[in-house]
C-alpha cells in the first residue's frame, strides 16, 4: 500500500489519469468499435503478461479502465505500473 505522498508523486508521471478514492481511472475514445476491440484485447494480454487486472468498461466508442489492488481496494506500484504500461499501448500524438 502506497502513502499519499507516493501515490501524488506516481500520478504526477502518468497523463490523463484520475484519482478515484483509491482507483485510478482513465477513459480512452476511438472512432470506431473495431478499435475499442483491439485494445481491449490488447489491455487483457498485457493484464495477463503483468498478472494485475483492471476492471474494463465498454460503451460504444469508449474504454474505462479502473485500476486498485484488490481484495484490499488500495493502490499499490503495480497499479501505477500497469497505468503506464497501458499508456505505451497508445501511439502519442
Amino acid at each position: 500500500m502506497l502513502t499519499l505522498q507516493e501515490i501524488n508523486v506516481y500520478i504526477e508521471k502518468l497523463k490523463g489519469w484520475d484519482l478515484d478514492l483509491n482507483t485510478l481511472t482513465k477513459t480512452f475514445s476511438f472512432e470506431d468499435s473495431i478499435s475499442v476491440s483491439a485494445f481491449v484485447s490488447r489491455i487483457i494480454e498485457l493484464s495477463e503478461e503483468l498478472n494485475h487486472h483492471p476492471e474494463i468498461i465498454v460503451n460504444d466508442k469508449t474504454i474505462k479502465l479502473n485500476i486498485t489492488t484488490k481484495p484490499e481496494n488500495v493502490l499499490t506500484k503495480s497499479d501505477f505500473d500497469l497505468a503506464e504500461a497501458i499508456d505505451k499501448l497508445i501511439p502519442q500524438a
